[in-house]
């Protein structure tokens, strides 16, 4: 079995030989999961697979904000039909 630190089990697109770009990557996670990804504005400057600033749990984190967002729009609809 593969220590913590070793390359062997870590996803494709975590570098951890470079922690300035960890840093940015959990950067980014918090930003998109704190929901400043999604406004018409910041669409355009989301991390695509392959920037510097992208990983699979950046996606991860996008992917699941992306549907809570419609979750929540879609109960709001569901309530104002209620009320």
């Amino acid at each position: 079995m593969a220590d913590v630190g070793t390359k062997e089990n870590h996803s494709p697109g975590v570098d951890i030989e470079n922690p300035e770009r960890m840093c940015v990557q959990l950067a980014g996670c918090l930003t998109v999961a704190e929901g400043y990804g999604n406004a018409p504005s910041t669409q355009c400057n989301l991390a695509k697979k392959g920037d510097y600033g992208w990983s699979p749990a950046y996606q991860a984190v996008l992917d699941l904000r992306r549907k809570y967002d419609s979750l929540v729009q879609a109960v709001g609809s569901l309530s104002r039909l209620i009320t």
